[in-house]
């Protein structure tokens, strides 16, 4: 191919208008303009692979989209930054960012198209280093550890488009298993976990499931390799102030530390109450 025909202006297959320089989004039998690429699907990825015809489908299943949006009204909410806006009557759900999510036109889904609906931790683990009498970076004896967890909700769809919801339940992410944000994150993320799984079966005794899922910790099989991505999420009803704790819970309820270390075992109760790490694995204590 000709260098003069890599910069030649294209026409946008969908629209017909004229494909301005960088604006040209490649389809795999022919190329829209980024105008009708930002009117697809937020949660869809696979555009390089799509022929015209199914680009096609997909934004005329957007315009509809748009249309039934003016009668979606949210009865149930979860979450601050990043919220699953559900609407209880019609059965249908969005998850958006955005404070005027109207304007953005996000996915309307059905509580039936749900397929599964997981609470993921993953762990952060990095070590701490001291300086040494020359000036040189080295490890402490034991080894010491500092530790983040990231929430993550991942929900499964049934879609001609997309077929997963992936974003972080965290707002900030807690540096111990024991933290107050860790227990809180955990409960609100078992909420969405339950209320999602069971396809808003759950609202007469939402308050029941939630408490019997906060008592249980969550398995060690969750904690994966942290990965960094946009977006929070946490569970509350609509009109109602998540996140929140009672202000008469004490404090040392928040902050205790445990009697053995989450991480390796070790006995702490020999270990004084100003030890700020693990003698046994160096990890960062409450």
């Amino acid at each position: 191919m000709a260098l003069k025909d890599l910069f030649k202006s294209k026409n946008c297959d969908v629209c017909g208008e004229k494909i301005k320089l960088l604006g040209n989004r490649k389809l795999e039998d022919g190329n829209i303009c980024s105008k009708c690429a930002k009117k697809l699907s937020p949660f869809f990825s696979e555009r390089r692979k799509s022929t015209l015809l199914e680009i096609k489908e997909q934004l005329q299943y957007r315009a509809e989209n748009e249309q039934d949006l003016n009668n979606f009204t949210p009865t149930r909410i979860f979450g601050n930054n990043t919220k699953i806006m559900i609407d209880e009557k019609s059965r249908k759900f969005i998850v958006t960012s955005r404070k005027n999510w109207q304007e953005y036109n996000p996915d309307l889904i059905s509580l039936d198209q749900i397929t599964y609906c997981n609470l993921k931790v993953d762990e952060d683990k990095r070590e701490i280093y001291r300086e040494d009498k020359e000036g040189k970076r080295v490890s402490y004896e034991p080894r010491r550890y500092e530790y983040k967890y990231a929430f993550w909700i991942e929900i499964g769809i049934q879609s001609p488009w997309f077929d997963e919801i992936r974003f972080e339940l965290s707002t900030i992410r807690p540096e111990n298993r024991f933290d107050r944000s860790f227990k809180e994150y955990e409960r609100e993320g078992e909420e969405i976990r339950e209320y999602m799984n069971a396809r808003g079966q759950l609202d007469n005794q939402s308050n029941v499931n939630v408490q019997q899922a906060s008592s249980s910790p969550i398995s060690e099989s969750l904690v994966m390799p942290i990965q960094s991505a946009p977006g929070v999420v946490v569970g509350t009803p609509a009109g109602t102030q998540s996140g929140s704790i009672p202000e008469d819970t004490p404090a040392s309820a928040q902050t205790s530390r445990p009697k053995f270390c989450p991480n390796c075992g070790t006995d702490l109760s020999v270990v004084p109450e100003t030890s700020r790490f693990c003698p046994g694995c160096g990890s960062a204590l409450v």
